[in-house]
């Protein structure tokens, strides 16, 4: 959360080096500015000290708030997509069940390395699964590698360490709780209120289902979907219509229920962090 140093020390390296980024950072940025002006309407220019007063930054107009606020995404981001790259490892390499252990004790050229790796899906394309990641608007940060960025990355992958990804497996429902959880702490209660976002709890979202009659059969879209609640309730109905009362499915039943589940369950957001924040709370 925004009261721990290594939150505050990762985004304050982030919103550093973008004071003199690059080309391509410049037109990550811009695009990413086009599409959250978009979803909140936002007026950057008054809302400096929400995150003054939780951060150690000093923000002096509107650029660099934006900047500031596209900094602490790309935190957010970087741990989402941490956890999916645990879960995805876990799942696909019985000699190395944690991604963030391969990490430990690289040089600072090799860590960068792997991120980029990261950031450009590999670990998820070896895993066998395709447009889960592919270099989005939050990767910018490995353009951009300094001292600073790689001493607070390696500080997040050492606590990482920590997180046990068996437990993505146990209790997936557990985990998406992490991430509201997670976003909450980050993002201060005042500032998150002057953007418009809410998170739908998942009673209601369950009841919202069960009115419109959704029982697994069919089509499913979400328009405005957030980090997936709807959706992933979606996918357990599938789930279980699918199985109508077999305690296990044959592989091949397998394979089938995970192509309807892909072909049939859809979302779209406008925001960049909420499609990533879904993606990965559908692949666990």
């Amino acid at each position: 959360g925004n009261d721990t140093h290594l939150a505050t020390q990762t985004v304050e390296s982030f919103y550093e080096a973008l004071q003199d980024s690059g080309e391509y950072t410049e037109r990550l940025f811009d695009e990413w500015t086009l599409l959250f002006e978009q979803v909140c309407g936002f007026n950057f220019d008054k809302k400096k000290e929400l995150i003054e007063d939780n951060y150690n930054i000093e923000i002096n107009n509107q650029e660099e708030f934006r900047k500031a606020l596209f900094a602490l995404f790309t935190y957010y981001a970087l741990i989402a997509k941490l956890i999916a790259a645990e879960f995805a490892y876990y799942h696909n390499d019985s000699r190395f069940l944690s991604f963030t252990r391969t990490l430990v004790a690289r040089s600072d050229d090799d860590l960068q390395n792997q991120l980029q790796w990261l950031e450009n899906g590999g670990i998820f394309k070896d895993a066998g699964i395709s447009n889960f990641l592919e270099a989005g608007l939050f990767s910018w940060y490995t353009d951009e590698w300094d001292e600073n960025i790689a001493e607070s990355i390696r500080s997040m992958t050492g606590r990482m360490r920590k997180y046990d990804p068996g437990t993505l497996r146990d209790d997936p429902t557990e985990t998406r709780d992490v991430f509201k959880t997670l976003y909450q702490k980050l993002v201060p209660d005042k500032l998150r209120k002057q953007l418009g976002e809410v998170f739908t709890p998942d009673w209601l979202a369950e009841l919202t289902i069960e009115e419109a009659g959704y029982k697994g059969s069919g089509s499913f879209l979400d328009p405005a979907c957030g980090s997936g609640s709807f959706l992933v309730l979606a996918v357990r109905e599938k789930k279980q219509h699918f199985k109508q009362n077999k305690d296990n499915l044959t592989d091949d039943e397998k394979r089938r229920l995970t192509s309807k589940i892909l072909n049939e369950i859809e979302g779209f957001d406008l925001n960049p962090l909420a499609v990533l924040a879904a993606r990965t709370n559908l692949l666990i």
